[in-house]
């Protein structure tokens, strides 16, 4: 073996003997702040599932209404991930939408309960 082909191979060694001694992680995120401002911190409703950065929901898109919620996950072999923040089934819609009967949807516009002025004031032709 070649000096550099030697080098190469103990660079590999440690790169995988600092990923088992690392520790186990598993998914993209544990908290809404890992996956940036247009995503979410998302685990489905499957068991196993692995939480992932997902994109906020968009026009006519699937969404949830809920608040994240913290909750320990377990996995095989003893393995636990903590999730701090997360959503679970569906992210929420992006800034600016709402999520309507779990679909995201632009605001309606606000309607103005006050009657105006011209509404409600007589005519000068029909006074006495």
């Amino acid at each position: 073996m070649s000096g550099r082909s030697a080098v190469a191979m103990a660079v590999v060694v440690l790169v995988l003997v600092a990923g088992v001694m690392g520790g186990t992680r598993l998914g993209d995120c544990t908290h809404n702040l890992h996956c940036g401002p247009e995503s979410c911190c998302l685990v489905g409703f499957m068991r196993y599932s692995i939480p992932t950065c997902l994109a906020l929901g968009d026009v006519g898109s699937f969404c949830s209404p809920a608040e994240p919620s913290s909750r320990t996950l377990h996995y095989p072999n003893d393995i636990q991930v903590v999730l701090e923040e997360a959503y679970f089934g569906m992210c929420p819609c992006r800034s600016g939408l709402e999520c309507v009967n779990r679909v995201c949807r632009e605001p309606e516009p606000a309607t103005d309960a006050t009657p105006s002025i011209e509404a409600n004031s007589l005519n000068s032709e029909n006074d006495y």
